[in-house]
């Protein structure tokens, strides 16, 4: 189309310089006219030079078809290796963490062609996938169907939900201790979902499961183990006991002494017992039971006197130091008589 307007374009201009020629003033020099000539002869060498191209052209497309045959047009038709089809919407489909996702195609093909499927992974040759715990997620599924010569693909959108178990507590073990031992649980747990879990102990164990004990703390005791995940929580029982263990009696507030003859002596020990229990003290001669003891002038000497503390389980003795030092009087005339 445009080498025809070229063309039409390079007639319209001589035309245009013809009828300048005629109409020419008559008195125009010859060298006017024969530049006119020039220039026409020039006009009609460049329209058959353009009519050679065109020509040439024609004759090579007319090859071009001839080399190509329309049988070979269609077998590259034929050949193509994917089916030209409309976007598929993405379709959606759950399954729960360990449940058997298998899935089933319906799929029809007008020409009767056997067809066959692949799926892209995680799912197998044949669209099955065993979920397990921790594939918690969303996948991007491909599927294809083939005839041998055509393919169409599909998406899918598989989310896998997560399906919660509450956390598990290994077998916890009875424990045994003594009065004045500190106890320490510490509760193996795991959780197959991987979530975290908060551990509790019921009393007399702190939140981290320890107590120490004292000499008031015998006794036997139930203690549960709570393991949570936030949403679902399992608990396991162990039995504390704690032994008595006895504490003997504390005695204090005693010394030795040193008196001199005449003066009394005071013994008062101050006697506790962390289990709390009764205690009898007894505290031997010259001082005694009450503690007291004033000396005469001829009791100068060293004594050794013991406290003993009895809580009725066991005895605490202590010894305490006397020293009475001999004081020299001066004679005594008692009477006066007739001899």
């Amino acid at each position: 189309m445009k080498n025809l307007l070229k063309i039409l374009t390079i007639i319209a201009m001589i035309s245009v310089l013809l009828i300048s020629a005629c109409t020419s003033n008559t008195n125009n020099k010859d060298d006017e006219i024969s530049d006119i000539d020039k220039e026409i002869e020039a006009l009609q060498k460049e329209l058959q030079k353009q009519q050679e191209t065109n020509n040439d052209v024609v004759k090579e497309n007319k090859t071009a078809e001839k080399e190509t045959p329309k049988k070979e047009i269609k077998e590259e038709l034929a050949t193509e290796s994917t089916a030209d089809v409309k976007d598929i919407p993405i379709k959606k489909l759950t399954a729960k963490e360990t449940d058997l996702v298998n899935l089933k195609l319906n799929a029809v093909d007008e020409d009767k062609d056997k067809l066959t499927y692949t799926f892209s992974k995680p799912l197998d040759a044949n669209g099955k996938w065993q979920t397990k715990y921790g594939d918690e997620g969303e996948y991007l599924i491909t599927i294809t169907a083939s005839d041998g010569k055509l393919k169409t693909e599909q998406k899918l959108l598989l989310v896998i939900e997560k399906k919660n178990v509450a956390p598990e507590i290994k077998s916890l073990s009875d424990i045994r201790a003594t009065e004045g031992d500190t106890i320490r649980i510490k509760a193996e747990v795991s959780d197959i979902n991987r979530d975290d879990i908060k551990v509790t102990y019921t009393l007399p164990v702190d939140s981290n499961g320890v107590w120490a004990t004292d000499y008031k703390s015998s006794g036997t005791y139930k203690i549960i183990v709570k393991a949570s995940d936030g949403v679902l929580e399992s608990s396991e029982e162990l039995t504390l006991t704690v032994e008595d263990k006895n504490a003997l009696p504390i005695v204090e507030n005693i010394e030795d002494v040193v008196i001199d003859e005449g003066e009394t002596v005071n013994i008062k020990p101050k006697v506790t017992d962390l289990d709390g229990d009764k205690v009898v003290t007894t505290i031997s001669d010259p001082i005694g039971n009450d503690g007291a003891w004033t000396t005469g002038y001829t009791d100068h000497g060293t004594y050794s006197v013991t406290v003993v503390a009895n809580d009725g389980k066991g005895t605490l003795t202590k010894t305490v130091k006397i020293t009475v030092r001999d004081v020299n009087r001066p004679p005594q005339i008692l009477d006066i008589s007739l001899g």
